[in-house]
């Protein structure tokens, strides 16, 4: 039996892009997640009260509201069972879902092994989510560390527990920061994804299809990433 080949823009196309989206509260997080091409096609799994922003740009985009661990899985087996009904799905934001993991973990009582038995549990759901063959975004609150020895201070996704936090960029091919700068020209506030790793922020982008900076817009960044993978396909026949 031989072995199957397609072009990297139909695995793409078949899989979807696979994203994790980091950056302080207030920073859009949220927001964001309505910025995919087509709302009725986008599903938010909301395990935040915060869906107010929503209103100003998608509020016709089918929301699950999630209160436990329990509704993250039902979410999950319905989008196994409708495998065609989105384009993308968001999870907002995985730091909450995780922490009431954890404290479902402490309540069976045996506090010293919560925080593994948690990480496992995430990283297993999570993984379950990624491999959706549509375009995944996942939300994360962002953790302020410091140096103590050179005081230089940067910024990573937050979760609770060391074994959850080291692994979880592993599961995507996207990693970006959130970031909210002043524009020294205009004095306005500006929100941009930072998608390449530096002294301040973790970050990557495997597609290399991206600028450091881009505008926090995901119809925007799927648009660049899929036409820089049509190219080489077709640089490739050529």
């Amino acid at each position: 039996m031989g072995i199957k080949l397609i072009s990297a823009r139909k695995a793409i196309q078949k899989q979807g892009i696979k994203l994790l989206v980091y950056g302080p509260a207030g920073s859009g997080k949220t927001y964001m997640c309505a910025t995919c091409p087509d709302h009725s096609r986008t599903l938010i799994v909301s395990a935040e009260s915060g869906l107010l922003s929503l209103q100003r740009v998608g509020p016709d985009i089918p929301v699950a509201v999630v209160n436990g661990y329990s509704d993250v899985l039902a979410v999950l087996q319905e989008l196994k069972t409708k495998k065609d009904r989105f384009d993308w799905v968001c999870l907002d934001s995985i730091s909450e879902i995780a922490e009431t993991c954890l404290i479902q973990e402490k309540a069976r009582g045996n506090t010293l092994k919560a925080y593994g038995e948690m990480a496992d549990t995430m990283l297993r759901i999570l993984r379950d989510f990624r491999n959706l063959k549509c375009n995944v975004v996942m939300t994360a609150k962002q953790k302020r560390l410091e140096d103590q020895n050179t005081g230089v201070v940067s910024f990573v996704p937050m979760l609770p527990g060391r074994k959850l936090s080291d692994n979880i960029a592993y599961i995507f091919d996207e990693v970006f920061a959130l970031t909210v700068e002043e524009n020294r020209e205009t004095g306005l506030m500006e929100r941009k994804f930072q998608t390449q790793i530096s002294p301040s922020y973790e970050a990557k982008d495997r597609s290399g299809a991206l600028d450091f900076h881009e505008p926090p817009n995901l119809a925007h960044v799927a648009d660049k990433i899929m036409n820089a993978v049509k190219s080489k396909d077709e640089s490739n026949v050529a």
